[in-house]
Parts: structure tokens; C-alpha cells; sequence
């Protein structure tokens, strides 16, 4: 942009509408766009660009002599390019006022997207279907999914021209899911991958050719997207956020020092990994897409000479030891077997006990323990010199282990070495005393010093040594002491005898003032976000989501977007839900994308949100009129699990379990503790830790990922101490297990469809197996045991094509389903209550949906203690009808009204019985055809998911529709025995009940099994 154009202040009239200023700060064009050199006002239609050159000559009649002449400046002496951009402004700014334009300004503008398609966006588009489509289309096209086109051979349902390939992207078409976390450039970018790198070639009777007449047909518009990387950091996270960088640290603490200042620790070693001017690149991570796979970046410049600082554990000053990992899956889907390739496990606790971190407004100090010895560490950074100063203000606890830090390498080979007292001139010596000396490492020039790094310490320092050793590395020795003391380490680069006495005169001053008291932090801090944020609530909201057989028997060449028929929901229903709006525009720009969620007894509510943050909600009453949301944390790595205990927040997040703690009592978390260290930290984006709970005993639980993980053990169970010093694995061998649940001591765990998961399932861990039990999955394409332990229920993908959590209902005021396992399904948004009996040992399950649609997937289900009633959250699902919503806050409420439901079922060793809340219409319910029965297996193999394998003809895939021989109703009317011939072990039984109560009302419910054991008759 010239800088003439930055110099306009004022608005073209006194009306409502953007300054030019803020439409050229605010409204930045593609680059496809500015390529191309066309305006937005050429491409309007004829009688809206009339109309927008009236509004144009409005304008220009009410223009100051100062946007006059700055007009005349872009014409006379501009270029194309800087004409465009203030015609396409100044048309953006009309048109947003008119009902037409700001349509057409919403609207893609499908034929200048395709126009611009070139190299870049093929690559654009090769990425993304290389890292998501693949799993189900094939990474050369042939399909992994039986329901998914084979883009190198099969035609495509829904049309093989670009505009209608964005629309499924878009909209989804029947299995097909709408793909919104990809914008609309980013849609076009895979469709042109798929239509040039794999149809065109293997596919050429299905491959489109794109012509004039064609773009010429496509619906009008003028949004062009934009594939820009964001800019800036539009989020406050708080002044630390915890993360990966780059896959091969992957648990890093990135600390805001100033305002551009940043400095990166890797947790795992307490090491800096980077100090910089500027911030992480986030764009094509989860804290800027919906579904971001990419991994946070440094972006920025590096503070010269100031990147070496680590603690050392020899007898020198030689880098940490080795990671030690075990074998690492690469980015690149290779084995690695290099162990010093991560920064994966944490080091012995005898060489570093990290304990986490303490905030105090802005400021933030580490908590650690070097070889036995406390430690804390406040990290900062000044600018009284030309340079970048970093500093470090450490409180060392007493202890007789001498520690040492390289705090600094001078990169080349140095004229001088050694120390320097700060009043005098160097010495010569290569060690000596801490106090009143700085430690450099310079380069001779012709005008006498050049290029150095320093170092200096203030405080309390007769324990400290100094020392560069011959690799010029400068270090620290940290000496025994029998009382705590303090001091600040100062670290500085700089090119000329100038700087160091500016330095050195730095330092002076710097010894008169006292040092900040570390101990404060542990008496808490003042507020960061002391606004609080208030919502309502929806009651009774009247969603419901549709029948899901309708959904699998539906033909493949259903309607784009058609609507499918409802699931049957009663008259005056017994149970509704209500939502409770999430505060996404909040002072903070936080992004409340709800993972997880635990109550307070007083029925508070503790939200965790994928990015981070911990809120507060309360008000939550019977009206929702008053919903007070107050943010307690922040900051923290993709936290999937909360659980309150004894009043103290705990989070399941990528790292481990982080228990918060409020130390002044002000709403809001001052110290991070590190309760329980994950023992490995994978690096892989959807490596989560999912779900938090506790037995009868304290024990803490939660899942880890399978089949992206590099875990010992991949999908493991870890069963923590109640003290969080201590854990065991109690099971392994999951895939993505994003929920479980603890009732006392018995365990179950979600498993979602995918690679040697058949489909999507809900298994129980009883207590007490002498062996730790496979559940199945292998992180190679050869499975790992014979067999696998079984689930509970399977869950087919009509209702559960990826599971979320669950909670037993156990509060009496939650009526007929107190007491009944609730599960959730991320990848539907629905919930579903499961019955279970035991037969011969073995625990099975059925479940029956809950007709409601929630706006998001499911992950996460509560009781509120007080009202009794079940809460939920959730993200983003799979579904094409809960896609638009990042976050939800739900909650499922017993109206008190009669409950038409089915009430349990049971296995007979000739057919099902089916018990219900209601008495039924006796000669309705008698009759055989008002219920339907099909079965079928699935197989397990390394294929994601399974085909439905007929139970009747073992190997052949297939549904068995079972023929019912009688149906009998019970002496009190509330039961219905359902028979059926030659009844086998299922891996799923399909029940569809169609019958009438007694007092006329009708019902029309399906109910899932999962049959392992038939029961002996007598």
C-alpha cells in the first residue's frame, strides 16, 4: 500500500459506514485477486454497478479536500494494482449497505476461484487430501471405506464437475459429511487435486472439462476466500500457552515476556528451545481451524546469540542426556529408531521433578526440582541497550548437590573468552567467583570489540561460580547451600564496546534494586480476566435428529441436503433439552470450543475448552435467564477431560493431568501444578488424552490415543494414585477413545470405527483380571494377540459413527433413566441410554437413542448434583446436521411427565425380552409384525471399519432379517417376550418395536444389542 493511501482519516459522509482507513486496514484481498488485477465493481452485474456508481459519485461529491487530492494521487500516479484496490474498497464499503451486494459479497465467487488455480493450489489441495481424505478415498484414489467413491474408477453420485465436487465438500451427500473447517478456496483446492492428479488420468470417463461456458453458469459471487496465513496473535491465551513445536518438542511452555517478546521452554527437559521477537505460527493448528493438523511454528527473529540455556547433569556442561524414547512413528509414517530424534518422555525424576508453573498477573515462574534441589524460575526480558536483554530471577532451596546451567555459546571461535570484573577490564581467567564479574565470549575487531555474548548475575551470589569451558559455552555452577537465596541471571548479545558498557552500567543499577520476591507467586496474583460474561438459555428446544435406519437403508442418489425422516418423538415428552449459549464473543477472543465438563457440589459448572481455558459457569437454574461465565484457566495443551475433587479443578490435557490452583481465592487459577507427568507425549496432532474420572478409592483414570500415538502400549488405560505420584496401565490396545467412564471399580471406554475397530463400540474392563486385557487395536497393519476382549455393545454407524463419553445417571430426580449408563456420540450429536445384564459372567449392553439433535458432536456428559439433570458439551462433529456449532453447553431435563420408553431388555435363551415404562395396547403388542429383527458381525481386520457380515452365512457380508415366531405380552402388561428362531450370538441385533400403550398412545422405537452369550433354558 503507498503511504499516501495510509494518511485517510475521515469518512466519506457523517453516515454509519467504514472509513476508508478501515476498509484498507480491515479488508485485504486474495492474492488470486490482486494476480489477476480485476476489480469487484467490474464483476457486478449491470444494474447493481449502476447502482454502485451512483452511491460512488454520493460519496465523491462529500469527499475533504484531503481525500481529493489522495484520490486523484491512486489515479494519476498509482498502479493498476493500488486503482484496484481502492476501487474494490470503496465498492466493498457500498455494497455492504445494500441487501444485494452483501449477499453477493458472502458468496463465493466459484468461477474466479477455478480461474486462479495453479500450481499452488494443487499442492494446497494434494496436502489436504493426503492428510485427510486418504483414510477413506485412498491415497491413490481407491476407496478405504465401502461406502466412499473410488475417485480413480468409480463415478461420482453427486457430479464430477468442480462446482458440484465444492457442494459435496460443502454440504456433505449421505455418508459424505460436510467438510466446513476447510474454507472455501481451501474446498476448491482439493477438488482441483483430485479432478488433475488422480481423475484425469485413471479416471478419464469421469473427468470434467472445464470451459468458458461453463464458469459462465456458475452461481454469481465475489468472495474470492483467501488461502493467507492469519497474521498476528488474534487470541489471548494467558501468559503462557503450552503446546507443541514443530513435531519434534512436543510438550514446550511459550512464555509472553513482553508485549513481542517470546521465549520457549521445553518442559520436558527445562530447556530453552527458542527466544524470539514476534509469536508462534498457529494458522493450520486447532487453535485456528476446526480440525487443524499442523503444528505450532516459532515465527518470528530469533534473539542472536541468546538460544543455548539448559541445565546440565555430568560433570560438564554437555546437553541434557538423551531422550531415550521409545520407537518414534515419524510425521512421515516411518519408524525411527534414533532416541535422541524427541523430546518425547520426561528425564528420571531424581534428574528433573517438574512441578508446573505459577502466574502472578503477567508473570509467570516455573517450579522444578534439578537432581533433589528446588527450583523456581521466572523468566524476563528488558531493553535497556540497543540489544535484547533476556533475564532469568532464580530461588534456589537449600541442598548440598552442585548444579550446573549453560546459560549461554558463543557460536565461532571467539578472540577472547573468559571473565571480566564489572568495574575493570578482563583477566584472563576461564573461572571464578559469580559476583561482580561477567562472563563474555567475544570477537576482536578493527574498532575494538565486536560481536559478543554475556552473561551476569546479581543477587544473592556467593554460591555461584562461573566458567567457559573449550567448547565456549558459558556456565554456571549453582554451589550447596544451607538457606534459600535468590538471584538474577542477565544474558546478552551484543557487536561493539559501546553495548558492553552500556551493559556493564546495566548491571550496576540493576545491584541497587531488590529483586522481586519469588515467594509472592504462592500467594496468588491479581485477576487476568475479571470480566464476567453473561448468557441465557433456550428451554425445550425442539431438534430431534432422524430415524437411523432411515440413514442406512437410504439410496446413495438421496437428494443432496434432503431432509430424512424423524426419529418418533412422544406428545408432552418426558424428557427435552435445553442450550445454554456459549459466549464466543468474549473481550478475549477466546475460542470456547467445549471438550469437557465436571460440576462443583453447588452446581457450579467447570468447562474445559480444547484450546485451553477452564470457565466457571453458574446460574444454572431452572429459567437459564442469568448464566454467569467466568474464565479460571487458561493456556493449557488440548485439555479432553475435568474432573472437580474435593472442590479443586483437575484437567486431563496432552501433557498429563493439571490440577488448578486458586491460592488467593479470587476466581481465578494461580499455580498450574503438574499432578501427574504423562509418561510419554506423543507428537502426532490427534494424539489426545481423552477424559478424566476417579474410582471409589481416588484413583484417577483416563485413555490414551492408539493408533496415533507412540505410546509403549498404544491406546492405554492409565490408572493414577490418588497422591498422582504412581500409575499402572489397565488395559491397551484402543484407537481414538474419546470417553469412559469409572462406576466404583468397573471401567468402560469408548472406541471409535477405524483401523482394526469394526465399528464403534462401548467396552467393560471388570475389575480383577489377573492379565491386562487387548482391546483390540495394533499400531502396525498385523495385530498384536490372537484375540481381543470383546465390547459390551457395538455401536453401528446409524447411530455412533464416533463415540464420545459417558456417565451412569445415578441422581433420582433424572426419572426412568436414573440409574442408566447415558453415552454420547461426538460424530452424531446424539445420546443414547444403555441397559445392561450380566449372563454367564459376561456383561451386555443395548441401547435406544434419545431423539435429540444437539448443534455439535457430543463429547462430554454430566450431573448436576443439584438438579439432578444431565449436561453436556461438545465441538464440531462429524454430522452434516451439527457441523455449524464450535461449542455447546446442553442439558437434558425430566419434564416429570409420563415416560413412553423402553425400560430394559433382556436375553432369553429363545428370543429378547423387552421390558417398558408404560403398559402396552395387549393385541397390538401381541402381534409378531409390529416388531422387526435383523442381525449381523462385523469382522476384525486392519481395514478401517467392517462390512455387516451375515450371522446366518459366516464370510459373506449381508443382513439377516430374522423371522419372529411369537410375541408375549406379561401378566402386568409393561413386558413383551419377542421370539425368534434359530437365535445365535450377534455382534449386533437390530429391534424395531412398533406398538401402542394401553391408553392409546403410540410408540415407535428401535433398540440395539450386542448378544455374546445365549443363557441356558430352565
Amino acid at each position: 500500500m503507498p503511504k499516501y493511501l495510509a494518511k485517510i482519516s475521515v469518512n466519506f459522509t457523517t453516515k454509519p459506514i467504514l472509513s476508508l482507513i478501515s476498509l484498507l486496514m480491515l479488508l485485504s484481498l486474495n492474492s488470486q485477486q490482486t494476480q489477476a488485477q480485476e476489480s469487484i465493481y467490474d464483476r457486478l452485474p449491470n444494474d447493481l454497478r449502476r447502482q454502485v456508481r451512483e452511491k460512488m459519485q454520493e460519496r465523491r461529491e462529500e469527499m475533504s479536500d484531503e481525500e481529493r487530492r489522495i484520490r486523484r494521487q491512486i489515479f494519476r500516479r498509482g498502479t493498476d494494482k493500488e486503482r484496484n484496490e481502492y476501487m474494490n474498497k470503496m465498492t466493498t464499503d457500498i455494497l455492504k449497505t445494500m441487501e444485494e451486494g452483501q449477499e453477493l459479497l458472502n458468496t463465493p465467487d466459484h468461477a474466479g476461484i477455478i480461474r486462479a488455480w495453479n500450481n499452488a493450489s494443487y499442492k494446497r489441495g494434494e496436502k489436504i487430501y493426503k492428510t485427510y481424505c486418504f483414510t477413506c478415498h485412498g491415497v491413490d484414489g481407491t476407496a478405504a471405506l465401502p461406502a466412499a467413491r473410488s475417485f480413480n474408477k468409480d463415478p461420482l453420485k453427486a457430479g464430477n464437475d468442480p462446482y458440484n465436487m465444492w457442494k459435496t465438500l460443502t454440504e456433505g451427500y449421505n455418508q459424505m459429511v460436510p467438510q466446513l473447517h476447510y474454507n472455501e478456496v481451501e474446498r476448491y483446492d482439493v477438488v482441483h487435486y483430485i479432478m488433475e492428479g488422480i481423475m484425469k488420468e485413471n479416471n478419464p470417463d469421469n473427468y470434467f472439462e472445464i470451459d468458458e461456458v461453463y464458469l459462465s453458469q456458475l452461481p454469481k459471487g465475489l468472495k474470492m476466500g483467501s488461502n493467507q496465513k492469519l497474521k498476528g496473535h488474534p487470541r489471548d491465551y494467558g501468559p503462557v500457552i503450552t503446546s507443541q513445536i514443530g513435531y519434534k518438542h512436543n510438550l514446550v511452555a511459550t512464555v509472553k515476556l513482553d508485549k513481542s517478546t517470546h521465549i520457549s521452554y521445553d518442559i520436558l527437559r527445562m530447556t530453552q528451545l527458542d527466544s524470539w521477537e514476534g509469536y508462534l505460527d498457529l494458522s493450520s493448528t486447532q487453535h485456528m481451524k476446526q480440525r487443524g493438523s499442523g503444528y505450532p511454528e516459532v515465527e518470528g527473529n530469533k534473539l542472536k546469540n541468546l538460544q543455548t540455556y539448559y541445565w546440565c547433569y555430568g560433570d560438564d556442561f554437555t546437553v541434557h542426556p538423551p531422550t531415550n524414547n521409545k520407537r518414534n512413528f515419524r510425521h512421515d509414517h516411518e519408524w525411527d529408531e534414533s532416541p535422541a530424534t524427541y523430546s518425547q518422555s520426561p528425564l528420571p525424576k531424581n534428574l528433573l521433578d517438574y512441578h508446573g508453573y505459577y502466574l502472578h498477573g503477567r508473570s509467570l515462574a516455573f517450579s522444578y526440582a534439578i537432581q533433589g534441589r528446588e527450583v523456581m524460575e521466572m523468566p524476563g526480558v528488558n531493553r535497556p541497550v540497543s540489544s535484547t536483554i533476556l533475564e532469568h530471577t532464580f530461588r534456589i532451596e537449600p541442598g548440598q548437590q552442585n548444579l550446573r546451567l549453560c546459560v549461554g555459546k558463543f557460536n565461532g571461535s571467539p578472540d577472547f573468552a573468559g571473565l571480566m570484573p564489572l568495574e575493570g577490564e578482563p583477566d584472563g581467567e576461564t573461572e571464578g567467583p559469580a559476583t561482580d564479574q561477567i562472563l563474555f565470549a567475544a570477537k576482536l575487531g578493527a574498532a575494538g570489540l565486536g560481536q559478543f555474548v554475556a552473561a551476569s548475575v546479581i543477587g544473592d551470589t556467593d554460591a555461584l561460580k562461573w566458567e567457559i569451558d573449550n567448547k565456549n559455552r558459558l556456565g554456571l555452577h549453582i554451589g550447596p547451600s544451607n538457606k534459600p537465596f535468590q538471584f538474577k541471571l542477565i544474558r546478552f548479545n551484543g557487536e561493539s564496546g559501546v553495548e558492553i558498557n552500556a551493559y556493564k552500567k546495566y548491571i550496576s543499577d540493576q545491584k541497587s534494586k531488590n529483586l522481586f520476591d519469588l515467594l509472592a507467586f504462592k500467594k496468588g496474583g491479581p485477576r487476568l480476566w475479571n470480566k464476567e460474561i453473561t448468557s441465557q438459555g433456550k428451554l425445550n428446544v425442539k431438534r430431534y435428529h432422524y430415524d437411523p435406519v432411515v440413514w442406512r437403508d437410504s439410496d446413495e442418489d438421496d437428494e443432496r441436503g434432503g431432509r430424512r425422516r424423524r426419529v418418533w418423538v412422544q406428545n408432552d415428552p418426558a424428557y427435552v433439552y435445553d442450550n445454554i449459549t456459549v459466549p464466543q464473543k468474549n473481550p478475549w477472543n477466546a475460542w470456547l470450543r467445549t471438550s469437557a465438563l465436571d460440576f462443583f457440589d453447588d452446581g457450579r459448572c467447570a468447562i474445559a475448552t480444547m484450546g485451553g481455558d477452564v470457565w466457571i459457569v453458574s446460574g444454572l437454574d431452572d429459567t437459564l435467564k442469568n448464566v454467569k461465565w467466568n474464565r479460571f484457566a487458561a493456556g493449557m495443551f488440548e485439555p479432553m477431560g475435568i474432573k472437580v475433587i474435593k472442590g479443586e479443578i483437575y484437567v486431563c490435557a496432552r501433557d498429563g493431568i493439571i490440577k488448578l490452583h486458586d491460592l488467593n481465592k479470587d476466581g481465578e487459577a494461580d499455580f498450574y501444578e503438574t499432578f501427574f507427568q504423562d509418561p510419554e507425549v506423543p507428537h502426532n496432532w490427534h494424539s489426545y488424552n481423552f477424559d478424566l474420572h476417579t474410582d471409589n478409592e481416588g484413583y484417577l483414570y483416563f485413555a490414551k490415543c492408539g493408533r496415533y500415538s507412540e505410546y509403549t502400549k498404544p491406546g492405554a488405560i492409565l490408572k493414577i494414585a490418588p497422591d498422582g505420584k504412581s500409575h499402572e496401565m489397565i488395559a491397551h490396545g484402543l484407537r481414538v477413545p474419546n470417553g469412559m467412564l469409572v462406576d466404583g471399580k468397573d471401567v468402560y471406554v469408548s472406541g471409535q470405527e477405524g483401523n482394526w475397530v469394526p465399528s464403534s463400540r462401548i467396552t467393560y474392563i471388570p475389575p480383577g483380571l489377573k492379565e491386562m486385557p487387548f482391546l483390540g487395536v495394533s499400531p502396525t497393519d498385523t495385530p498384536l494377540f490372537d484375540d481381543y476382549l470383546k465390547p459390551m455393545l457395538w455401536l453401528p454407524k446409524e447411530i455412533d459413527n464416533s463415540s464420545g463419553g459417558h456417565i451412569i445417571a445415578d441422581h433420582k430426580r433424572f426419572g426412568p433413566l436414573s440409574g442408566k449408563m447415558i453415552h454420547s456420540s461426538f460424530g452424531k450429536g446424539w445420546l443414547m441410554y444403555v441397559m445392561m445384564e450380566d449372563i454367564e459372567g459376561i456383561r451386555h449392553g443395548s441401547t435406544v437413542t434419545l431423539p435429540f439433535q444437539f448443534e455439535a458432536g457430543v463429547q462430554r456428559v454430566r450431573v448436576n448434583p443439584v438438579d439432578g439433570q444431565v449436561y453436556t458439551v461438545g465441538i464440531t462433529g462429524w454430522s452434516e446436521e451439527i457441523a455449524e456449532k464450535d461449542g455447546v453447553l446442553c442439558r437434558v431435563r425430566y419434564t416429570g411427565k409420563k415416560a413412553y420408553m423402553i425400560d430394559q431388555t433382556h436375553i432369553k435363551p429363545d428370543g429378547i425380552e423387552v421390558k417398558f415404562t408404560f403398559e402396552v395396547d395387549r393385541n397390538i403388542a401381541s402381534r409378531t409384525q409390529s416388531y422387526k429383527i435383523q442381525q449381523w458381525n462385523y469382522e476384525w481386520t486392519y481395514d478401517y471399519g467392517s462390512p455387516m457380515m451375515s450371522v446366518r452365512r459366516p464370510g459373506r457380508e449381508g443382513v439377516d432379517t430374522v423371522k419372529i415366531t411369537s410375541a408375549t405380552v406379561s401378566e402386568d402388561g409393561k413386558s413383551v417376550l419377542i421370539k425368534y428362531n434359530d437365535m445365535k450370538p450377534a455382534d449386533q441385533i437390530y429391534l424395531r418395536v412398533k406398538i401402542k400403550s394401553a391408553d392409546g398412545s403410540r410408540f415407535d422405537e428401535a433398540v440395539y444389542l450386542t448378544i455374546h452369550k445365549i443363557p441356558a433354558k430352565g
